[in-house]
């Protein structure tokens, strides 16, 4: 029988003698394999699954949310009438039209008793009690500007130095690029450790070429840079620290806060098996640096 099965196999399948007895050997094998995740489904696994512990579960949390869903004001007025209202003369029956809770229109009415007024939708936001989800709600139908503009005078410098004090510093407009710590820790928001953090940075940088790069400096909240820009500016004749790109060491190359240590690699690497770089701009040709990074280092590189 063995010796049929054989046989038939290689004149079936073109296999040699040893072929033909290897795939005996295997075929007992690819009917376990194909077969055994069946058997065991059928054999060790039950035919229906439990879902009584989840039942239970589930149950509960709707239990829970069906409690819950008597006290929120978004809930229980879903299909409340929205329509355009002023918060100063809205009327406690509108009011609870509007969806809006009893406490919370008693407390409105309070205020508006004692002489408060509303004078944009931020303020009735304010009102405690009310659902932050129900403001966002009503907030299309408030009658009220978003937010009241500030009235800004206009103050001339002669003006605002007679209103200081007489022991108050003026601070006056600065060079970015030579400012010294205490100079940078005369402003508003900027302590001894950030104004420490800002000369660094510019030193490692080479100087400050445009003012967008005051944002670079880690830890410099975005108020407190344009607070430094509004009195701080760049010369227009300055010149930042140049790095010789055919001179410079990788470690040099790599102290720049622009270049990373790989591409600094790299461009020596290259220098050592070409020779000189005869243009900055064969960095990017050559596929050394990316045309972002090119364009911001770009400034701080020559060829001597």
């Amino acid at each position: 029988m063995m010796q049929r099965l054989k046989a038939l196999i290689m004149v079936t399948f073109g296999f040699s003698r040893s072929e033909a007895r290897a795939f005996i050997i295997l075929l007992p094998l690819i009917f376990l394999i194909v077969f055994i995740e069946p058997v065991y489904q059928s054999w060790f696994v039950s035919g229906k699954p439990d879902y009584f512990d989840d039942t239970e579960k589930l149950d509960s949390l709707m239990a829970t949310w069906q409690w819950n869903k008597k006290d929120n004001p978004i809930l229980t007025h879903k299909t409340a009438a929205l329509f355009h209202f002023d918060p100063n003369t809205v009327s406690i029956p509108e009011m609870d039209s509007l969806g809006i809770p009893d406490k919370v229109r008693q407390r409105v009415d309070r205020y508006r008793v004692k002489g408060g007024k509303f004078k944009a939708r931020s303020d009735f936001a304010r009102i405690y009690g009310l659902d932050s989800m129900l403001f966002v709600r009503l907030e299309p139908f408030i009658d009220l500007p978003i937010s009241v503009p500030k009235k800004v005078t206009a103050i001339r410098p002669a003006q605002m130095a007679s209103r200081l004090p007489a022991n108050t510093k003026v601070i006056t407009k600065f060079d970015l690029n030579s400012a010294d710590t205490a100079v940078l820790n005369s402003v508003y928001g900027i302590g001894p450790t950030l104004a420490l953090r800002i000369v660094s940075y510019r030193e490692r940088l080479g100087g400050f070429m445009h003012p967008d790069q005051l944002y670079e400096v880690w830890g410099l909240d975005s108020a407190v840079v344009l607070r430094t820009l509004a009195i701080s500016e760049i010369a227009e004749a300055f010149v930042p620290k140049l790095i010789n790109l055919n001179a410079a060491t990788e470690r040099e190359l790599a102290s720049h806060p622009y270049m990373k240590p790989k591409t600094a690699r790299l461009i020596v690497a290259y220098r050592f098996q070409h020779g000189n770089f005869t243009a900055i701009g064969d960095l990017e040709k050559i596929n050394l640096i990316d045309t972002k990074t090119f364009n911001r280092i770009k400034p701080y590189l020559t060829l001597e």
